[in-house]
């Protein structure tokens, strides 16, 4: 068991590092960039182009990459470009604690009907009330999380 532990955690570094190179070049290869026209008011050629040097986005692909690889294995994701003067890392931060009071509010429903319904499927296995118990579970699961926060919502 200890092994099979092991080589899960071992095959964790490479696929995030899949995810973080895929990830970090279609964001590059997205047409636009973060002070392109959005509704706000305009930026003007020169600061954009004195912006673009500030966050070293004129560099090469290839050292944009490792630069910002570099950053997050020491736990430092950058610079805001949005929120001037902060960064991503701050921003996070704000956020996180909220983040984790709703995670663990919905794991404390989770667990807390999932327990006793699946206790109740496995007493009366085979009956009715295991195949329904079944199909709500597989329409809970197949459907889209934005689709219950809306029906949540209301």
């Amino acid at each position: 068991m200890r092994g099979y532990v092991l080589r899960r955690l071992l095959a964790l570094i490479p696929t995030l590092l899949l995810i973080y190179t895929i990830v970090f070049f279609l964001m590059r290869a997205t047409p636009g960039g973060p002070w392109d026209e959005t509704g706000t008011r305009p930026v003007f050629p020169e600061v954009k182009a004195n912006l673009m040097k500030k966050y070293h986005l004129t560099d090469p692909l290839w050292k944009q990459y490792v630069d910002y690889l570099a950053g997050a294995l020491r736990g430092d994701l950058g610079p805001s470009y949005r929120q001037r003067g902060r960064t991503v890392n701050e921003i996070i931060a704000d956020f996180f604690p909220i983040s984790l009071r709703l995670g663990l509010a919905a794991m404390a429903v989770a667990i807390g009907c999932g327990v006793p319904l699946g206790f109740l499927a496995a007493v009366r296995q085979d009956t009715r009330v295991d195949r329904g118990l079944m199909f709500l579970a597989v329409i809970g699961i197949s459907t889209p999380s934005f689709v219950v926060a809306t029906v949540l919502i209301v």
